[in-house]
C-alpha cells in the first residue's frame, strides 16, 4: 500500500501539518492510440490536463507526456503547441500518451483542509 499524503489535524479540525509524498515510486501508465479521436475526455484543471469521466467526475489521472515529449502545463515542451490542439488533429495519430496521478494543487489542499473541520465534528459526536 502506498501513502501519498499525510495530514495532521487537531481536535478542533484545523490542519496542523500536510506533506505530499514526492519521492518513491510514482504510478505512471502509458497507452498508444492508433485512431482519432481518443476515447478520453481531457479538461483543463489548473495548470494540467486532467482525465474526466462524464461531466463532473475526475478519474484522478493527469496527462504528462505525448509521444515521449513532456508537457509543461497544457503545452508540449519541445514545440510549445497546445496538447488539446495536437490531439484534435487526425494527422498526428498514432499517438502515445503517458498518465500519472494528478498532484494536489494549492486550491485542492485548501478545499480538503476546510473539510476536515466538518468531518472531525461528525466523528466527535459519535465518540461521546
Amino acid at each position: 500500500m502506498v501513502i501519498y499524503s499525510v495530514w495532521i489535524v487537531n481536535k478542533a479540525g484545523s490542519l496542523i501539518y500536510h506533506n505530499d509524498q514526492t519521492q518513491g515510486e510514482i504510478t505512471e501508465s502509458e497507452k498508444t492510440y492508433a485512431e482519432h479521436p481518443v476515447d478520453l475526455v481531457f479538461k483543463p484543471d489548473g495548470d494540467r490536463l486532467a482525465v474526466h469521466y462524464g461531466d463532473r467526475e475526475k478519474i484522478g489521472m493527469a496527462l504528462v507526456a505525448i509521444n515521449d515529449e513532456n508537457l509543461t502545463g497544457r503545452n508540449i515542451s519541445s514545440s510549445g503547441q497546445n496538447a488539446l490542439d495536437f490531439l484534435n488533429e487526425p494527422r498526428n495519430f498514432p499517438v502515445r500518451l503517458r498518465f500519472t496521478r494528478a498532484r494536489l494543487s494549492t486550491n485542492d489542499r485548501i478545499m480538503l483542509g476546510s473539510m476536515f473541520h466538518s468531518v472531525s465534528v461528525l466523528f466527535s459526536k459519535f465518540e461521546a
